[in-house]
């Protein structure tokens, strides 16, 4: 990803520090994936991660979409998950994603909620099956490219 993202994606609260980039096996293909620590700014302290997968395969778009995170359980509350999402807007932009998709299970509110503050748009809720004979209610969001910005979570982009 030469010269598409520097190291750090800050705001005013959050910084979001490139760690690696992954090809993770799903399936039998080799899916990218851009792992970033979630730091609060001028700190050394993580307190999650967000990972960006630019391209799905057709389980990914099911289960798993371009964006997956988690957040330290003694840090959530801060709308840090929604804020790194929003930070992450304009590499996505330039790695023309369109439109953004984000899976959670419907019953981890709050995932649920971070899709709504980004202003995901609920498509689907369906049981898909991730794995043999293992299947999980899922909900799918969309998030088209254009007017990727979102002013009220406080994040520039």
């Amino acid at each position: 990803m030469k010269n598409i993202f520097s190291n750090k994606i800050f705001d005013k609260d959050l910084e979001l520090r490139f760690e690696e980039k992954r090809c993770v096996k799903i399936s039998k293909s080799c899916v990218q994936e851009y792992v970033f620590g979630m730091y609060l700014t001028d700190s050394d302290k993580n307190i999650g991660l967000i990972k960006l997968r630019p391209k799905l395969t057709p389980e990914l778009e099911e289960y798993g979409g371009h964006i997956e995170f988690e957040v330290d359980k003694k840090f959530r509350g801060n709308n840090y998950a929604a804020k790194s999402c929003v930070l992450l807007f304009p590499l996505i932009k330039k790695l023309n994603i369109n439109p953004v998709i984000i899976t959670c299970d419907p019953s981890n509110t709050a995932s649920v909620k971070t899709c709504e503050k980004i202003r995901g748009r609920l498509i689907s809720t369906k049981y898909i099956q991730i794995s043999p004979g293992k299947k999980r209610l899922t909900n799918k969001y969309v998030r088209p490219k254009k007017n990727l910005h979102h002013p009220r979570l406080g994040c520039v982009t």
